[in-house]
């Protein structure tokens, strides 16, 4: 019964060179669907984007007066970049950085 339970404990034993590659192949594919992940924010963002610029171009010339155009524009800038950041949009980030510290650095120079 010793060596039956020798066998056991030896079959059922893993090492951890055993692990090692499973380990690895876990770690790579967990970076795969992180970058499609990624990669299917930032597509989601385009076709926004897209939808968005094409709407801007049917209905702003329709309009009467030019103020209208530039407020909804803002309003629509300032949403892209809110999308962007959600979307992980790498290229935008470092941007909404640096408009942020623009704006904290503004804040301190008026006190």
């Amino acid at each position: 019964m010793n060596e039956q339970s020798q066998k056991k404990a030896e079959l059922l034993a893993v090492s951890d060179d055993d692990d090692r590659p499973k380990d690895d192949t876990i770690a790579e594919l967990e970076k795969r669907v992180q970058g499609l992940e990624n990669k299917l924010y930032e597509e989601r963002f385009i076709w926004v984007l897209v939808a968005v610029i094409l709407i801007d171009f049917l209905l702003f010339p329709d309009m009467e007066s030019w103020s209208a155009p530039i407020v909804i524009g803002i309003l629509q800038f300032i949403g892209l970049f809110v999308l962007a950041e959600r979307c992980k949009v790498d290229a935008i980030l470092p941007l909404i950085d640096r408009i942020g510290g623009a704006v904290k650095n503004f804040r301190k120079d008026e006190n």
